[in-house]
């Protein structure tokens, strides 16, 4: 009953004392809440059409995502680890809000919003546009990529890339395009393409941080990521060893047309970490080649083989009379020898007929494959990587996969191996064909690196 009483005393005391208390009440239910440890910065906007909206974070966690709302509609987002955004967007007369919104990693969400009255005359070049966005991606494979879309005609298809690399596509109005895709662990470039009926089209990219994968390749991907077990020679500029030619580079009988040829190791620049190999074809002999090669010796329980070049070229003139490039052909080649057959993967950027080849073994001859190769211009890196595979028991060399500056293609191509009577052995080559002229040019290599498995 005492109890009873004391309650009833405390209740009554509360309305004697008004909303004062009620209000202290609330004023501590609120700072009890956890603050968010996010701050956003919205600029001031100009009452224009598109609207520029400058916006920045302050987080202790890496920023994961941004969203920009219109009147509490959110009309473009983006995931990525920036922490600042710069973004224009198309707004129609009258007066808006205009709100950003920026969430880190961790979860925790901070917003800043604005107001602005665009005029009739300011919102005269306003037209909606089509626009896309992808949602967050998250750490563990396969992760589910998610893109978004609107716009003011309808969608006619999306696409999808992985580093590069085509995973899917697809013929849909839908304005929400949803896939699975398996990713290796480390950071990936995803972009998500739209397109509508008009043929415009726009694109989103994200970065998708894969912590936790038991994939061996990402999908898309026709280059699979090495075992564990695989060995690998990174590198392979800077060691000892290199060996020359060029009689034997035109002609394996070693009667081919005999250039100038010479190559230098330790080269500062151009280099891309301070110690690149440079190498030399000249002396005007028509059709003259120049092959450098390094030797790892016998390799007899590989059957996977990965080489990757990364080349720049240059020369006095970078184009002969007839105007075309001095360079004939750049070659990248790797090989097995082992059991009295030779397991050559021969591959040449082809300039003067402008497509990739591959060396036809049984016939003796280069064999177009229905890849363009874009004649790399002088004084641009490139880097190239070949996969192939052999198969001891059929005696066969597949080359699987080529990938330029990062976008693979698929090759598929298999040919028979040939008889050697060379000793079990396995290495790279590097090779420079020179010009109807003879034309002179250099080549740099750098980071040259060799896994099989």
């Amino acid at each position: 009953m005492r109890s009873a009483l004391t309650c009833l005393l405390l209740f009554l005391l509360g309305l004697a004392l008004g909303c004062g208390s009620a209000g202290m009440s609330s004023s501590s239910l609120r700072q009890n809440n956890s603050p968010s440890n996010i701050s956003v910065t919205l600029q001031p906007v100009q009452p224009v059409s598109p609207v520029q909206v400058n916006a920045s974070a302050t987080s202790p966690y890496p920023i994961a995502k941004w969203q920009v709302a219109v009147d509490s509609k959110v009309v473009w987002q983006q995931t990525g680890s920036q922490p600042s955004i710069a973004q224009s967007i198309p707004i129609s007369a009258g007066q808006h809000q205009i709100t950003a919104t920026a969430t880190n990693s961790s979860g925790d969400s901070g917003s800043s919003s604005v107001s602005a009255t665009i005029s009739s005359s300011a919102a005269a070049g306003y037209a909606p546009v089509l626009s896309v966005s992808l949602q967050p991606i998250s750490s563990s494979s396969p992760a589910t990529v998610t893109a978004v879309a609107q716009g003011p005609k309808p969608l006619t298809g999306w696409a999808l890339y992985v580093d590069g690399n085509l995973v899917d596509k697809q013929n849909t109005s839908a304005a929400t395009f949803t896939e699975p895709v398996q990713m290796t662990t480390g950071k990936h470039q995803v972009l998500a393409r739209v397109w509508d009926s008009t043929g415009s089209y726009a694109t989103a990219t994200a970065t998708a941080d894969i912590t936790a994968s038991t994939a061996s390749s990402t999908s898309g991907s026709l280059i699979p990521m090495p075992p564990s077990s695989a060995q690998t020679w990174n590198k392979v500029e800077e060691k000892h060893g290199w060996s020359d030619c060029g009689a034997c580079a035109g002609n394996p009988s070693g009667t081919g047309p005999k250039g100038n040829y010479w190559f230098k190791q330790g080269v500062t620049s151009p280099s891309l970490d301070g110690n690149s190999m440079e190498t030399y074809i000249g002396g005007w002999v028509p059709w003259a080649d120049n092959v450098f090669a390094y030797h790892f010796g016998p390799q007899n329980w590989a059957n996977h083989i990965l080489y990757t070049v990364h080349f720049l070229w240059n020369a006095p003139k970078t184009r002969g009379a007839d105007g075309a490039y001095v360079v004939q052909a750049v070659e990248f080649d790797s090989y097995f020898f082992s059991g009295g057959f030779k397991y050559l993967f021969g591959t040449q950027c082809d300039y003067a007929g402008g497509y990739w080849g591959i060396w036809n073994g049984p016939d003796n001859k280069w064999q177009n494959t229905s890849l363009k190769c874009e004649k790399f211009p002088p004084n641009q890196w490139h880097t190239i990587t070949w996969y192939g595979e052999r198969d001891q028991n059929t005696k066969k060399v597949h080359f699987v996969a080529l990938s330029v500056d990062g976008s693979q293609s698929k090759v598929d191509s298999w040919m028979d191996a040939v008889g050697s009577g060379s000793t079990d052995d396995s290495g790279i080559q590097f090779q420079q064909d020179s010009d109807r002229y003879g034309s002179p040019w250099n080549a740099w290599i750098d980071q040259v690196s060799l896994t099989i498995w």
